[in-house]
């Protein structure tokens, strides 16, 4: 659009995904029974997402580790070749008392796709390269100049299945707040000891009750309104009349 008549320019920010309201009984079927204490999927970018892709594989290994020596079940996996799909899917969400999770999004500026090409090249001819090292070989300096972090998805299907969250500290739209929507982790990850060893029911079902609440049953993040609100905004830019 022109900068020019900006201010006849109505800009909308929306979400990376809604609440599917005909999936919320698909959900809340599977949810009464719940034989996995920690469960994460996650596809993995590596290095082409920035930092903050990164860190998606980084809390999985982490939690990994711990919850071996713990007597906690877990089923872990950023393998793409585990994903689970469809109501598959479903049922092992609702399965899982926690789940983990970070924003999503990524902090590398790349629209026409050149860091992501040299990563894949890099990585390819060095797969068992750090994450450091292909920052360093590939896109120096250029890693967090912008913030695309977002809530995902998985936060709205959590919370349909009575999932607890176990998130990296973050912003969410501003829709998820710590220790009111999720557990947080750390910024340094250092507290992830603490998390599993206070793990405690009854704060995990006050937690899902209130994402439930604001999330599920306020009805503010179904796909019905976004497309009501969608439609206003069209009847909204009718009225613009640009120089």
């Amino acid at each position: 659009y022109n900068l020019k008549n900006k201010n006849k320019v109505k800009i909308v920010k929306v979400l990376s995904g809604y609440v599917d309201s005909s999936e919320i009984k698909h959900y809340e079927k599977y949810s009464k029974t719940k034989t996995i204490d920690f469960s994460y999927r996650v596809f993995s970018a590596k290095a082409r997402n920035g930092y903050l892709g990164y860190q998606k594989i980084l809390i999985g290994n982490l939690f990994k580790e711990k919850l071996a020596k713990s007597k906690f079940s877990f089923d872990i996996s950023m393998n793409v070749k585990k994903t689970i799909y469809g109501s598959k899917w479903v049922k092992f969400m609702a399965n899982s008392k926690y789940t983990l999770g970070i924003e999503g999004g990524s902090s590398l500026y790349d629209p026409e796709y050149k860091f992501k090409d040299k990563c894949l090249e890099y990585e390819k001819k060095n797969p068992n390269a750090s994450f450091k090292e292909i920052e360093a070989k590939c896109f120096k300096n250029k890693d967090n100049l912008v913030s695309c972090a977002v809530i995902t998805p998985r936060m709205f299907e959590a919370a349909m299945a009575r999932t607890c969250l176990i998130l990296k500290e973050g912003n969410y739209n501003n829709i998820l707040k710590k220790n009111v929507h999720y557990i947080p982790i750390k910024k340094d990850y250092s507290n992830i000891d603490n998390i599993i060893k206070n793990l405690n029911d009854k704060e995990r079902e006050k937690i899902i009750e209130r994402c439930h609440r604001d999330l599920i049953k306020s009805g503010n993040y179904t796909y019905e309104k976004f497309v009501k609100n969608f439609f206003k905004d069209i009847q909204f830019a009718k009225t613009l009349k640009p120089k």
